[in-house]
């Protein structure tokens, strides 16, 4: 009968105590040092090859993490331009055909004063036009009159640069149509001034005034900031006629003086 061959550990402490010792079957010995082997091939498998997958599929979980939160943020975009469209169609519904025809109406002498229902005032025409500045600042963007196109921001008014916390001024006196929150403008508030003019004031911090209030010509209706998509403290300013923006710097003349002299 082979006799099994047997290796000896010996253990000796540093404090020169009593010795131990240990008989291993050299079976179990070999055992023992294959699957060691064996762990250290398996780590380092899974090193190589189990841990850049793993980084991949965390970078591809982010991905779409990403496009998921861009197609949300699209879709609200989109659901903010529905809006937009809805509330532009109803400022025309205000100031279209029915006001203007009433309006062709009036004899000469009570072509001077407006009244109309939802305003706790006259409204006198020549206060209609948009003439005040309504912040004092270097105008960054000007007006673009260009065609629309699908996806290309059409810059249909200018904007200028101001402080935050700025005062807006109400360009002429009017009625407001909206005070309130918009996706790309973020706080606005628009004013409807009779005889089709309508002003648009966006990016405000707060707005001062509430919906189907009436206000003077430079009256305060909102105070500058940054709300919205903007790059920096700025007051968005659009003129609005029948539906058609047109060039605030042939307007105010402050703001066409800022334009010659750039």
């Amino acid at each position: 009968m082979a006799i099994k061959k047997k290796y000896t550990i010996c253990l000796i402490p540093s404090d020169h105590g009593p010795q131990k010792m240990f008989e291993v079957n050299a079976g179990v010995l070999r055992f023992v040092a294959i699957l060691s082997v064996l762990t250290l091939i398996l780590v380092i498998v899974s090193y190589i090859f189990l841990i850049p997958r793993a980084t991949r599929y965390e970078n591809l979980h982010r991905e779409v993490t990403e496009l998921e939160s861009d197609r949300a943020r699209y879709i609200q975009m989109m659901e903010d331009f529905r809006k937009m469209q809805s509330m532009y169609q109803y400022v025309r519904r205000l100031l279209g055909v029915d006001m203007m025809a009433s309006m062709d109406s009036l004899s000469a002498a009570d072509s001077l004063t407006i009244h109309t229902p939802s305003v706790r005032r006259d409204i006198v025409v020549l206060d209609n036009v948009p003439s005040v500045a309504p912040v004092k600042g270097l105008i960054t963007q000007g007006f673009d009159a260009g065609i629309p196109e699908l996806f290309i921001d059409q810059h249909k008014g200018i904007d200028i640069a101001c402080r935050e916390g700025t005062p807006v001024l109400a360009a002429a006196s009017g009625w407001v149509v909206f005070s309130g929150w918009t996706l790309g403008l973020g706080h606005t508030v628009i004013i409807s001034h009779g005889s089709g003019y309508v002003t648009v004031y966006g990016h405000n911090s707060i707005n001062l005034v509430r919906n189907r209030q009436s206000v003077e010509r430079g009256q305060r209706i909102a105070l500058s900031g940054n709300s919205g998509y903007s790059s920096g403290p700025h007051l968005h300013f659009e003129i609005i006629k029948h539906g058609q923006p047109l060039d605030p710097s042939l307007y105010i003349p402050e703001y066409s003086v800022r334009n010659r002299e750039r």
